[in-house]
């Protein structure tokens, strides 16, 4: 078995372009399955909107696709309901869906759950049987003692608290980067998730001036190249404000910023 990547689709403010789908299919009509994180997607921070995904679906059923819809941040909705799931308008059974408890209860948990057809789970049973046979059974004992203490009101509480913490540092990051990077970067505001896409028009090619001048100035952001799937060059980097503190965050920002300046002072 050989994988195939045929590459990544581009997307804008609401997410997957229909346009860029449909020719990416009529490109190559072999593709089978699309790939997607539709809510806070890692790395834009972008949720797909209700129409984007209804259009996306359309196009999916028009030419037999399978979606694997990853949803890891569906829970950090920050900013009022989530549009509606890719699974909760499958009518022709070709949604897999997955969600996550590592984002909400601990990221080292890394245990999660999928929902789909018969057909679909039973081949993902297949694959893991052959790959990593089940998850850890001590963090699926962890989740269940914890689920069954809590009870559900207990679950959506620490939900919303969960969602409360991130809003105040995504708040508090975006602030900064008005302040201090307004004129050097251009972003879109995350309704959800944990992260910041950053477009930097001055730059192009942002893996280098990372791996170059960034890690040395210790500003360790990820560089858009990472995120391409056949490695194409990118002016873009990808933050996240999960973990930072106020005080970490202002000064990563104004070394991101000086990082920036002293670029197009170079380039001149």
């Amino acid at each position: 078995y050989q994988r195939r990547v045929h590459g990544g689709l581009s997307t804008d403010a609401e997410g997957i372009v229909p346009a860029a789908m449909a020719a990416a299919l009529a490109q190559n009509p072999k593709i089978r399955v699309l790939y997607t994180i539709p809510t806070g997607q890692n790395p834009s921070g972008v949720t797909t909107s209700a129409a984007r995904r209804y259009a996306v679906y359309q196009l999916a059923c028009a030419h037999d696709l399978v979606i694997i819809e990853d949803d890891p941040y569906y829970y950090l909705q920050l900013d009022g309901p989530p549009p509606n799931s890719y699974l909760s308008m499958d009518f022709e059974h070709r949604v897999l869906r997955m969600d996550s408890f590592s984002k909400v209860l601990s990221s080292g948990i890394r245990c999660g759950w999928a929902t789909g057809s018969t057909f679909l789970i039973n081949q993902l049973q297949l694959d893991l049987q052959a790959t990593c046979l089940h998850a850890s059974g001590v963090s699926q004992g962890i989740i269940a003692a914890l689920l069954q203490h809590w009870g559900s009101e207990g679950w959506a509480a620490h939900v919303e608290d969960t969602k409360r913490q991130y809003r105040a540092k995504r708040d508090c990051f975006l602030a900064l980067c008005d302040t201090h990077l307004s004129g050097l970067a251009e972003w879109n505001v995350p309704s959800a998730g944990m992260f910041v896409w950053f477009t930097i028009p001055s730059v192009q090619d942002t893996n280098k001036l990372i791996i170059e001048k960034g890690v040395e100035q210790k500003v360790l952001l990820v560089p858009g190249q990472a995120f391409q799937p056949n490695g194409e060059v990118s002016n873009c980097v990808r933050a996240s404000y999960s973990v930072s503190t106020e005080q970490q965050m202002e000064e990563g920002v104004k070394r991101f910023a000086a990082l920036i300046r002293a670029h197009k002072h170079a380039s001149l």
